[in-house]
């Protein structure tokens, strides 16, 4: 918070100030979302995220089997 509002510099937590930088621009894009009310952000699930990935290996497999049997 101190690196946020510009009031402590990075020497004084003995940590590098790239870090620092990183922490701050991290926190200053998801702190407003932190604060919300009523509003949960859900994160894909696995599923959802494979599941469109496997959609494709199945086509492919069956134009690959396709192009065996005509080729």
């Amino acid at each position: 918070m101190d690196a946020i509002k510009g009031m402590k510099t990075a020497s004084e937590y003995q940590v590098h100030p790239v870090q620092i930088s990183t922490w701050k621009k991290q926190a200053i894009v998801l702190l407003p979302e932190a604060f919300q009310r009523g509003k949960v952000i859900k994160q894909p699930t696995e599923q959802a995220l494979t599941a469109p990935l496997y959609e494709e290996i199945g086509r492919l497999k069956m134009e690959l089997d396709w192009l065996k049997k005509v080729g």
